[in-house]
Parts: structure tokens; C-alpha cells; sequence
């Protein structure tokens, strides 16, 4: 096969050194971030989107936040990870130091000796039409394998005997002939089918190729194959002459003599855009950027010498997003997200600090800082360079805040000090303007000059205006303004000069006219940072703490400040900058980073993006009006950190939507093994693919990730869960969540993802189901249902039978009924002593569930408890209850009272206490939720119920939980703070000097069956030592007595509580039993009483 060899002329090449004097925007994971080894020999996304990551010390799995490992002890054959490959089955290929792990994302299987795989170290696969695997291995040439399951497969050597030049094989390539070209050190091989058979075509130094060392190859967008060489750097093969078994090609050199930097070449990169990337082994990377309407390429490398910090590539990889991807000798993993963010720090000779940013005439960037004096980028150059001047170099000071540079009339450059006046560079010295040639002040905070060449300063008393002859100043007093100093100033389309101050906006109409606005124009914040101007002539306004006004210029002055931005869209409303991108886009500098502000043409924001250090603005705190856009409509940022240009027209759109995965599922917090719970398991991840729990396993949390490697750091999610939630919930960063109490049913739990461009995922879905308890089955409703039926059918057969008896006996009942007449009267005694004893027999039952004395003293040591019952049995009754730190309590007050009442209170307390321990609810509105479903299922065939006032107790942040039914709580407090209620303070219903009477009202329904339920409210409250909290069912107000037998009612039982705050508990407990025995006199008890009182 004849080749053309050719040495490209160094013209083709437009040698540009950016990296030089910048650093592109490269995240670095090593060992500390969680990387298993620093020696990256591979690298490889899989269909999911997570990026598998080969090292010295096994595999990671990594969803660009964490790292998940594989080696040996998993099962991995090799712990030294040279090569990664996905099949179209979706398995994982590692080719390792000893053989070949194969991973189902359950289990790894492994080819090596014993199952006849040739060769020590796999350095590479490729997958062929037919589905085999073909894999290069270091010492023993090719293996072709045949694999269908671990127990049926198929493996094929070819080596140096079979007719390969070398058995060293480092790459491995597919062509569209069906051909593989393996990249040797022996030069190209090329094996094809022929007559039924692998023949194999090389091609090496004979053949008239740079090299017969070749490391790597690699496709680019044109079909032609690169190759990186060992000894001779990269040459390229021109491939669309047609078949390369039987064509002409034509070969390109690349090295040291024509734009590379080393020639040892380990691996190529072709990316997506038409750039060429080239690892080499001791000096970095050389990429090649092809130009626009030329075959030139620019040439960038990245080194240690360019500030990146690995001189050995080993690999690279292109992800589905255009991220590029470097594995590094030493010095872990790297990761080009866009070439649209530069940084230049002290590393690159740029002071850090940056108060100002300004192009000249030449379109050279000066900028100034605080402390590093005054730099100049030169970007004129083939090679940019950059000079800086400091008092060593003339400047009066180095601490700089401001700069300003004219283009016609002034030329100069102009800079503002922090206490030294204005300084003035004409190219050749430097010139000090202070207060004593007539500057208002020597704290300089802008400078500007206009059309006319006039120079504005902007000081910490007021306005400097100089003509290159004499100052002219208006201090911020003869402007009536509230507060001193001026931050920024702008020219209009009208030529009317502006300026933002620390009391408001001012504007010079050029004729002597100045006007102010503040807030009495609709301006609210009248600290104004920055101010720029847009297409239309409106003055965009940047407060400190106020967001974004705009002065509308189409309104009248009276009405023109409008409201534009704050927290909703921005990422801080202290706003540093402010400057537009384009007619429809405002870029908002802040401390945390800036803000993209998208419009629509009336300049209302439809959307914004936020950039921090995540998304590559490394600097993140913008400093004020340190901004500046160039003639090529870059945007250069000052911040604390440096300078860095953000070139928008070189941003990625990325459309791709994340895609969001159930990466793990915990029962009641814990780790399970859902193979023993479940038939079906989804490959790499220990979560089933549907699930069947039985009732008591009701807490689930799940934990989620969406894979978006450009920004992971701003991933947010929401979730809904179908059977318990209407609506989504927030959007936030979480990615987990807890369902605890799940009651039985169906559910569906949807997770969405959104990511940093607003990409929305589809949502990911997992199908559960809780099964009701035995007792609820249909199979037991059934058995009860046969049980009651015999029941009655017996009933009928007996009644039937007695009938027949009673008839029988009835002359015999006659005769013997005078005997009966005279024994009545002692049966009956005899029977209410019976009935009287049972009923006092109920209420040692009802005394036994209620709460022990000694229980009450050991959790609440400051309490009292005033039970009255009407008659023996009581339909009130208290309840308390303790779990870990938080103390539960209650008033209960039950339908109907003495034996009836005495039935439903057990109902009650059993089923407060299933609440809480069976169920494990610890939340007052989730009890009462729990208990109205109980008391409902109890009593289905009646409306039997209970109100009730339910409070928690938190030891540990003294906090309050109250929800209630029907019955609200009182809290009295010695002090004048009002009362935090849900994070807001509500007024007393009652006070009397200091002691206030709060009172948190309950939801207008019972527990147990009602009409239009809904769930009970959940109260949040802080508490103060000596709080009282007062719960208490309807039976003390509700008592009639007193002078005119009426009832004694809310309003006197809320003063007689403020009354006796200042008792101990027990003498409350004294007060409050006799004044409703003096109150009720000689009348009758109408109901049951029940008052519990704790104080904190």
C-alpha cells in the first residue's frame, strides 16, 4: 500500500500562548477527594452517565460528587486498571495487570489464564458488529473473544506467530471496513477477514510512518485516524481516499519541529468541536484548535508551566456533555467543563485584589488593585505579555480602588487611590492629584472620563470635575444627600453624566444642572454600587442589600425608579457591578459570584443563571465596579482572588437533561440486603425493582442522584410521593428522603431532577406497596363475618328453644311469683352492691392506664393533675407519655360520662399509646391523625368520639408541639416577649401587669367519625423557663354555680390561671379544686374535670 509522507509547513500554525498567562478552568480530583490512586490510566462513561475511572489501586464509579470503588476485595481480578469498555449488553470491561473483570453491576467475572486469555496486562478493547470483544494485551498480542455468559464463551488468540509485528498492543480501532487497526510497537496492524480467515496487514517503518512505537489512536470528525507515537510525536492518516487494504494514504507528521511540545505522544483526544488534544509524557498537553475559514490551528498547551499542575497525560475522554476528561502519572484526575471562563491570579504575575478594569485605544486591559498597584495585559501581541508598575515603578501609591481610560481628547490613564488623590499615567510618568491642587478628597471611589475628554472623579465627599486645569467639586451636603460618598459614575446616550452615591442616584444634565433621587422617586435603597445603562436609555441601578432598580427613561421623573430584582433571581441583593452582555442580557456582579439576567424587551427578568466557583468563576466575590467589557465582548471580572475573562460566545448550551437514579434504599435508616426481600434487583444498585413490605416495615428513606458533570454541585430535586402527596415538593439540593408511618396502600414515588441550566430530567420512578396488618386483611373480615353469622343463627336456634321452655314454665313462674315478690327486694340490694362493686372494679381498671405518680413526678417534676370524674368511672382522662427526649401529654375529654364515658376513654388511651408505639409517631398532629383512624374503625357503626388537647415537649431545644381537638392549650408567661408561634409572635388573649396568657387554639373536630375531616394542625412554639402550659377538657368551665347558678366559662378560668402563676404546682392544683367546690356549691357535678398542668 502506497503512502505519502509529509512534513507540514510551521506557517500552517498560528502559534497562540494564552496558557502562558492564564489558567483555564480545570477541576482536579486526587486521594483526598476520594479518587482510590493518583495514576489515571483510563477513563470511560457508561449509558447511565456516570464515568468509571482505572487506576493504579483498582476502579472508581464517580457521578461527578463521589467516588465509589471496586477493587480486589469486590472482586475485581487486578487492582492496576489499564482499560474500560462498555458492551452493547451494557457490561463493563476492566482490563487489568492480571487478566480481564467482567461486571454485571451485581457481580464481577473474570477471564484470565485458567480460562485461556493470553497476555499479562490488557491495555485496550474494542466491540466489533457481531458484538466481540477484541482486547490488546502488553506481551501476547490480540484476544478475540466470543462471550455470551460466564459459563459460555470463547477465546481466540493472535500474536506475533499468527502474523501481528509485536505483541505489545496499546490501542485497538474499528474502521467502517470491518477491519481492526491495533496500534503496536511494531508499528500498525491491521486485521481484516479474508477467504474465512484473519489476515493481518502492517504497516510500520518500511512503510515510511514516523514511528513504529505507537501508543494510541484516535478518530477525528473527518474519518481520519491520529496516532501518538512513543519516540516520533503524532501523525495523522487520511482516510477518506477509500479502503486503507487497498488505497493510497496520505501520512502527516506532527512534533517538536512543527507545534508539539514533546514527542512522546501517550494518548489523542479528537473532540466533538474538531480540537485535537495530545497527552504527553513529560510536558503536559498540546491542543490543537482548528480555525475558522482556515487550516490553521491554534496551539494552547497546558503544563506546570501554564499553571496545570501534571506534566505526565496518560488518558483522555470526552464525556456526553463535551467535558473533557485528563488521567494523569501522579496527579489524579482533571476535568475541562468550557473554555469559557480564564483566570489570571499571582501565579501569572496578576496582583490579587482587582478595584478596576479598563481597555485603552490599543485594546490593551489595565487594571488596578488594592495593594499590587497598577498591570497591563498586552493582547496585541502573538504572545501577550504582561508589565506591572508599583512605587518602584513612579506610582504615589499601590492601593488602588478605581481606573478610567480615554479614547479621544484624554488619553490618559486615570486611577483613583484609597487616600493618595487621583494618579495620572500618560505613558511615560506617573502625576498625583490631591485636596492640595483642589480634589474634594484624597479616598477616591470612581473615576470616569466622558466625550469631551473631562475627567469625573467620584470621592468619599463628592463630585471632582476636571478639566486638565482646575477642579470643579459639588460635595454630597450641597446635594442634599443622606449619606456621603460616590461609588459609581456613567455617561447616557444624552450625555448626561450619572452617578450612584451612598444616598441615592444624582444626575448632571451638562448645562449645571444636577437632580437627585432617593426614595421619594420610588428608589427604597438608596445605596447605590453600580449603575450602566442600556440600549434604550433606561439607568439600570445596582443597590447594596436592594437588588436591581431601573430608572425608566420613558416615565416621568416622578415615577421612573421601578423595582426590578432581588433575592428571586439573584444570588445576593448587595449587588457589586453591574454591566450588559447583550440588548436582552445584564450581568450582576455580587459576593457571591454573578448573576446572568435574561429580559424581555420591557426589561422584565424572565430567568436568571447564578455562576460561582462551581461553575469555574473561581473568584466567586465580585468587588465593586470592578467590571468591564472588552471589544470582543468578553466580560473581565476583578474579584479578591484575581482577574478572570468570562467569553459567553465560548459557553457549552448544554440541552442534555439529567438523568436521575434511586442509587440506594434504607429501612428505618438502615442498610438492607433486598435480595432477601425481593426476586428482582437492578443492576448496580442494591434497590428492587418493585417492592412489598408488610405493614410494621413502614420507614423508608431513599437516597437519589442525578448525573450532570458539567455543575453536580448544582443539581436540585423534588419529589412527589402518589398515594400520600398532592403536589411536588420544593425544589431543593437534598437527595434523599425519609416516609416514615406509611400507612397501608399503593404508592408511587417520582423524583425529578433540574440542573444548572434549568435542564429539567424525567422523573424517575419506584412502585411500592404496604400490606395491611392480618386484622385488616379480607381473609379476616370474612372469618368475622362467618363468626358473627353462626353467632346469630345460634341466637335464633336458642331463642326458639327458650320460647318452648318459658312456656312450660309458666305456670310454675306463677306460682311461685308471691314467693319472688317477698325475696325482690333483697335480690336487689344484693344487685346494686353486684353492680356497684363492678363499676368500682372499671375504675381500678381506668386507674391502671392512666399515668402512675410516680411517672408523673419523674418527667414532669413541676405539674399537677385535678381529676374529677362526674361518678366513679370517668369520660375525661389525662395521659402521658415519654419517648428518648420529647415528653408527651394530654387531656382527653370522651363522649358521654360514668361507664359509657369509661368504655371510649380505654378506646382512647389504647389508642394513644398504639399511636406512639406501635406506630412510632412522635407528632401531635400525626397522633391525632392516627387516633381518629382508630377510634373511627373501633366505633364504625356509631359517632362515638373524644376531644382532646395533645402537647410534646422537646428537652432538648425546649420547644413546644401542640395540636388539638376541639380543645386548645393555655401557656402563661411571666415576661413581656411575646409568644413565637410557627415562626411568628402572636399577641395575649389575657394579661394582668406582667403575666400574659397565651392561647394556641385547636382544629373545630373531634376524634372519631365528622364530616369534612382534615388533618389536624401542628403548632410549633418556643418555650421560656417558667412557662406554665394548661390543658384541660370542658368540664371546669362548663360547671354551673356561683351567686346566679351560672356556668363558670373561659374568660374567668384564664384570669384565675394568671392568678395563680406565681403558686408552686401544688398549691395550684389546691386553688383550682376549691374554687370549683365553692363555685359549684349545693349544685350537682354536671360532667367529668380534668386540668393538667406543667411548667417548664
Amino acid at each position: 500500500m502506497p503512502l505519502r509522507f509529509f512534513f507540514p509547513f510551521l506557517a500552517l500554525f498560528l502559534l497562540a500562548n494564552y496558557a502562558t498567562s492564564q489558567v483555564n478552568n480545570f477541576k482536579h480530583w486526587s486521594i483526598q477527594d476520594g479518587l482510590p490512586q493518583s495514576n489515571v490510566y483510563c477513563i470511560k462513561q457508561d449509558k447511565r452517565g456516570f464515568i468509571w475511572i482505572g487506576t493504579g489501586n483498582g476502579v472508581s464509579c464517580f457521578d461527578g460528587k463521589k467516588f465509589k470503588s471496586y477493587s480486589i476485595k469486590e472482586g475485581l481480578s487486578g487492582n492496576v486498571v489499564r482499560s474500560i469498555m462498555e458492551d452493547s449488553s451494557g457490561r463493563l470491561w476492566f482490563g487489568t495487570d492480571k487478566g480481564i473483570s467482567i461486571y454485571n453491576g451485581f457481580e464481577f467475572f473474570t477471564l484470565g489464564k485458567p480460562e485461556g486469555l493470553m497476555g499479562s496486562t490488557v491495555l485496550c478493547f474494542i466491540e466489533d458488529n457481531n458484538k466481540t470483544i477484541w482486547s490488546g494485551t502488553d506481551d501476547n498480542g490480540i484476544n478475540k473473544i466470543v462471550f455470551n455468559s460466564k459459563n459460555d464463551y470463547s477465546i481466540t488468540n493472535y500474536n506475533e506467530s499468527l502474523g501481528l509485528s509485536s505483541n505489545a498492543v496499546f490501542d485497538l480501532y474499528f474502521d467502517k471496513y470491518n477491519s481492526i487497526w491495533a496500534a503496536t510497537f511494531g508499528g500498525i496492524n491491521i486485521l481484516y477477514q479474508k477467504d474465512d480467515k484473519i489476515t493481518v496487514k502492517v504497516i510500520n517503518g518500511e512503510e515510511n510512518i514516523p514511528s513504529d512505537l505507537l501508543l494510541s489512536i484516535s478518530e477525528d470528525n473527518k474519518g481520519d485516524l491520529w496516532f501518538g507515537t512513543y519516540n516520533a510525536g503524532a501523525f495523522k492518516f487520511d482516510l477518506n481516499s477509500g479502503n486503507t487494504i487497498e488505497n493510497q494514504i496520505n501520512v502527516v507528521s506532527y512534533n517538536t519541529s512543527n507545534g508539539l511540545n514533546a514527542n512522546s505522544v501517550w494518548d489523542i483526544l479528537c473532540t466533538q468541536d474538531n480540537s485535537i488534544w495530545f497527552g504527553t509524557s513529560e510536558k503536559g498537553i498540546n491542543r490543537f484548535t482548528p480555525q475558522k475559514n482556515s487550516d490553521a490551528f491554534l496551539i494552547t498547551t497546558y503544563s506546570s508551566k501554564q499553571s496545570f499542575s501534571s506534566d505526565q497525560i496518560l488518558c483522555f475522554f470526552e464525556d456526553k456533555q463535551s467535558n473533557i476528561w485528563i488521567g494523569t502519572n501522579g496527579d489524579g484526575l482533571f476535568m475541562l467543563p468550557g473554555d469559557h471562563f480564564s483566570h489570571y491570579s499571582l501565579k501569572e504575575g496578576i496582583p490579587t485584589k482587582i478595584q478596576g478594569i479598563a481597555q485603552d485605544k490599543d485594546s490593551n486591559i489595565w487594571i488596578v488593585s488594592d495593594g499590587g498597584g497598577l498591570a497591563v495585559i498586552n493582547n496585541n501581541k502573538e504572545i501577550p505579555f504582561l508589565m506591572g508598575y508599583t512605587e518602584k515603578e513612579g506610582l504615589s501609591s499601590s492601593f488602588l480602588t478605581c481606573i478610567a481610560t480615554g479614547k479621544a481628547g484624554n488619553t490618559n490613564i486615570w486611577m483613583g487611590t484609597s487616600s493618595r488623590g487621583i494618579i495620572k499615567y500618560d505613558g511615560n510618568n506617573f502625576t498625583t492629584f490631591d485636596e492640595n491642587n483642589g480634589l474634594i478628597s484624597n479616598r477616591v471611589n470612581a473615576v470616569f472620563i466622558d466625550k469631551n475628554g473631562i475627567l469625573w472623579c467620584g470621592t468619599a465627599n463628592g463630585i471632582s470635575r476636571y478639566d486638565g486645569i482646575k477642579f470643579l467639586n459639588v460635595s454630597t451636603d450641597m446635594l442634599t444627600m443622606e449619606n456621603q460618598g460616590v461609588k459609581a459614575i456613567i455617561q447616557d446616550k444624552k450625555d448626561n453624566i450619572w452617578f450612584g452615591t451612598a444616598g441615592g442616584l444624582a444626575r448632571y444634565n451638562g448645562k449645571g444642572e444636577m437632580k437627585t433621587f432617593d426614595m421619594e422617586e420610588g428608589l427604597l435603597h438608596i445605596d447605590i454600587n453600580a449603575i450602566t445603562e442600556d440600549i434604550y436609555g433606561n439607568i439600570w441601578i445596582g443597590t447594596n442589600g436592594g437588588g436591581i432598580y431601573k430608572f425608566n427613561g420613558k416615565k416621568k421623573e416622578k415615577d421612573a425608579i421601578e423595582f426590578i430584582a432581588n433575592e428571586n433571581f439573584l444570588s445576593s441583593n448587595s449587588i457589586r457591578s453591574l454591566i450588559f452582555l447583550n440588548d436582552s442580557t445584564l450581568i450582576a456582579g455580587t459576593y457571591k459570584g454573578f448573576d446572568k439576567l435574561f429580559l424581555d424587551k420591557n426589561g422584565k427578568v424572565l430567568r436568571s443563571k447564578n455562576y460561582n466557583s462551581s461553575d469555574g468563576f473561581i473568584g466567586v466575590e465580585c468587588n465593586d465596579n470592578s467590571i468591564h467589557k472588552d471589544a470582543d465582548d468578553n466580560i473581565w471580572f476583578g474579584t479578591g482572588k484575581g482577574l478572570t475573562r468570562y467569553s459567553s460566545y465560548l459557553e457549552k448550551n448544554i440541552s442534555t437533561v439529567p438523568k436521575v437514579y434511586i442509587s440506594n434504599l434504607q429501612l428505618f435508616y438502615k442498610n438492607v440486603n433486598w435480595s432477601q426481600k425481593t426476586d428482582s434487583i437492578l443492576p448496580f444498585f442494591n434497590v428492587p425493582f418493585s417492592l412489598q413490605l408488610p405493614h410494621n416495615e413502614n420507614n423508608l428513606t431513599f437516597y437519589f442522584s442525578a448525573i450532570s458533570l458539567s455543575n453536580p454541585d448544582k443539581l436540585k430535586y423534588t419529589y412527589l410521593l402518589e398515594g400520600r402527596d398532592e403536589e411536588w415538593s420544593p425544589i431543593k439540593p437534598d437527595n434523599d428522603v425519609t416516609f416514615s408511618g406509611l400507612t397501608p396502600g399503593n404508592y408511587t414515588l417520582k423524583i425529578r431532577a433540574i440542573d444548572s441550566n434549568s435542564n429539567w430530567s424525567e422523573p424517575a420512578l419506584f412502585t411500592f406497596t404496604i400490606s395491611p396488618p392480618w386484622y385488616q386483611s379480607l381473609m379476616f373480615y370474612l372469618l368475622c363475618a362467618f363468626i358473627i353469622g353462626l353467632g346469630i343463627y345460634g341466637f335464633i336456634r336458642y331463642r326458639e328453644r327458650a320460647l318452648l321452655n318459658e312456656k312450660k314454665i309458666l305456670e310454675q313462674i306463677v306460682s311461685e311469683r308471691t314467693r319472688e315478690l317477698v325475696l325482690q327486694k333483697e335480690k336487689i340490694a344484693e344487685k346494686n352492691r353486684e353492680i356497684t362493686d363492678s363499676i368500682n372494679y372499671a375504675k381500678g381498671i381506668q386507674d391502671a392506664i392512666l399515668p402512675t405518680s410516680e411517672s408523673i413526678q419523674q418527667w414532669f417534676p413541676k405539674s399537677f393533675v385535678l381529676f374529677k370524674p362526674k361518678a366513679i368511672v370517668s369520660g375525661d382522662f389525662y395521659w402521658m407519655e415519654k419517648v428518648d427526649h420529647k415528653l408527651l401529654f394530654a387531656a382527653i375529654d370522651c363522649t358521654g360520662h360514668g361507664v359509657p364515658g369509661g368504655f371510649v376513654s380505654m378506646v382512647g388511651a389504647n389508642g394513644l399509646n398504639r399511636s406512639v408505639k406501635e406506630y412510632n409517631i412522635i407528632k401531635p398532629s400525626k397522633i391525632l391523625d392516627r387516633l381518629s383512624e382508630l377510634v373511627e374503625e373501633t366505633f364504625s357503626k356509631r359517632k362515638d368520639g373524644m376531644d382532646i388537647a395533645l402537647c410534646s415537649i422537646n428537652s432538648m431545644n425546649n420547644t413546644l408541639e401542640y395540636s388539638g381537638a376541639n380543645n386548645s392549650m393555655y401557656l402563661v408567661r411571666k415576661s413581656n416577649i411575646p409568644l413565637n408561634l410557627n415562626g411568628e409572635f402572636i399577641n395575649p388573649v389575657f394579661e394582668n401587669s406582667d403575666v400574659r396568657l397565651f392561647e394556641i387554639k385547636a382544629d373545630k373536630q373531634p376524634i372519631g367519625s365528622f364530616d369534612n375531616r382534615k388533618a389536624f394542625t401542628n403548632h410549633l412554639l418556643e418555650l421560656m423557663k417558667d412557662d406554665t402550659i394548661y390543658v384541660f377538657t370542658d368540664g371546669y368551665a362548663d360547671q354551673f354555680g356561683g351567686q346566679n347558678g351560672k356556668k363558670f366559662k373561659y374568660n374567668q378560668l384564664k384570669e384565675l390561671f394568671v392568678s395563680i402563676h406565681n403558686l408552686t404546682m401544688e398549691e395550684q392544683q389546691v386553688v383550682l379544686a376549691k374554687t370549683i367546690e365553692d363555685w359549684k356549691g349545693n349544685l350537682e357535678q354536671i360532667d367529668d374535670i380534668c386540668i393538667v398542668g406543667v411548667k417548664i
